[in-house]
């Protein structure tokens, strides 16, 4: 059976096989002396223990958001499913955790980093560094991949061709690839990889990633070797591709490149909503130089775009 510690430490390197180890900032808990103001959490435990045992992300999420040990912290900037959880969570490599299922926040953090923290977690820790002597600037660096976080609270930094807000990071290994960025001063995140594809918006306008283009927060996936037909009948006998809000949703506009997932042009039959039974009712898209485009909402668990 697997044997997992609460506090795994490296003096338990071979006695388990996965530790929920908290991830603590030296001024968050040593603020009192001068020789930490101006510190940053780096990914030592992670350096020592990756591939030795499984890390789960930052560790609690209200330890994580606390000031120190008896000063609880705003947990919706520290705490589990904020950028400042998601970004200590992948500059490691380690396994996200969240606040419970089915949740907006969990869900999020799931489609955000599955892909790319299953591949760097497979994939040896090699190096770590600064941007210089910025040590709120880290790049961390792995046998199949590597990871830029701007943890900075006070400027962008610009690198691997994207801008990374306050806490952003991009992340990339093998297929996979993630990141919370910055277009035009505005913050949003992506992720893509074998499970699909997830642009969230968070808001702040029209983005897109990997033949998504949304206002809304949404994972687009693919089947096209039947692995959904065998097991729900129902699917199109060409293939589908399904398209899921996160949960909480309202209504957005999605447009979709049926080309980025491998279909060919032109050949969507039909865009069909999945469950609840009220929103299953025909539903308008277009189709325009092989791009399909319509509006959803997130009181459908998701729609299937289903081709001839």
């Amino acid at each position: 059976a697997a044997t997992i510690s609460e506090a795994g430490t490296d003096a338990l390197i071979g006695h388990v096989d996965a530790a929920q180890s908290d991830h603590f900032p030296a001024d968050r808990w040593f603020g009192y002396s001068p020789v930490f103001t101006d510190s940053e959490r780096v990914p030592w435990h992670d350096i020592v223990t990756h591939g030795k045992m499984v890390l789960f992300a930052g560790g609690l999420g209200h330890r994580d958001a606390a000031i120190d040990w008896n000063t609880p912290g705003d947990e919706s900037l520290h705490g589990y499913g904020s950028d400042d959880y998601l970004v200590n969570t992948v500059t490691g490599g380690r396994s996200p955790m969240s606040d419970g299922p089915f949740t907006r926040a969990a869900v999020s953090t799931y489609w955000l980093l599955h892909d790319v923290c299953a591949a760097l977690s497979s994939s040896e820790f090699l190096e770590f560094g600064f941007d210089g002597n910025n040590i709120h600037r880290q790049h961390s660096l792995f046998g199949g991949g590597e990871v830029w976080a701007n943890r900075s609270t006070n400027s962008t930094w610009s690198v691997a061709g994207f801008v990374l807000p306050t806490y952003g990071f991009i992340a990339k290994c093998g297929e996979a690839e993630a990141g919370i960025v910055e277009t035009s001063g505005r913050k949003w995140a992506y992720s893509k990889g074998p499970s699909g594809v997830f642009v969230d918006a968070r808001g702040t306008g029209v983005h897109s990633a990997c033949g998504v283009r949304t206002d809304g927060a949404v994972r687009v996936t693919a089947d096209r070797k039947g692995f959904v037909k065998r097991h729900m009948p129902f699917v199109g006998s060409n293939g589908e591709m399904l398209v899921t809000p996160l949960p909480g949703s309202g209504r957005f506009d999605i447009v979709i490149d049926p080309q980025a997932f491998g279909f060919p042009v032109g050949r969507v039959k039909d865009v069909v909503a999945v469950e609840p039974q009220a929103w299953a009712a025909e539903i308008r898209w277009t189709q325009k130089n092989g791009v399909i485009a319509f509006r959803a909402d997130g009181k459908a668990f998701a729609y299937r775009v289903l081709f001839k």
